[in-house]
């Protein structure tokens, strides 16, 4: 998909925190993000652990569909498309997502919900 066409694509809003792992480096673990931002092409990455050397480098992230950082989630394959520091003073990365599927997309979309089911039910 070209920049101008995933541009055209709506960016949710997401807060979530995940891991990430730099394709290529397994033996040093995974380290903490959040995902500031989704849509079906992408996602706007915080880091928390190393930032990826160049443009094009491979990454996976991990949600937990739980709430927790351990066991049972999704993992979503991407490849680094652009990197800055963002304003907390972390580095910000746009990850393309690669080989998303339904069943992905859908997890990620279930998790949404869950966070603005419950948001709503706090405001209450």
């Amino acid at each position: 998909m070209h920049t101008i066409e995933r541009r055209r694509l709506y960016r949710k809003s997401a807060g979530w925190i995940g891991t990430y792992q730099l394709t290529g480096h397994e033996d040093e673990g995974w380290f903490e993000c959040r995902v500031l931002d989704y849509s079906p092409a992408g996602v706007g990455l915080e880091l928390f652990g190393p930032m990826p050397q160049h443009q094009g480098e491979q990454l996976v992230i991990r949600l937990e569909l739980s709430g927790r950082l351990e066991g049972g989630g999704v993992q979503l394959p991407g490849v680094v498309s652009n990197s800055t520091l963002g304003s907390s003073g972390y580095p910000r990365v746009g990850v393309e997502l690669r080989g998303l599927g339904a069943d992905e997309y859908s997890s990620l979309s279930r998790l949404r919900s869950r966070v603005t089911t419950r948001t709503r039910a706090m405001a209450c």
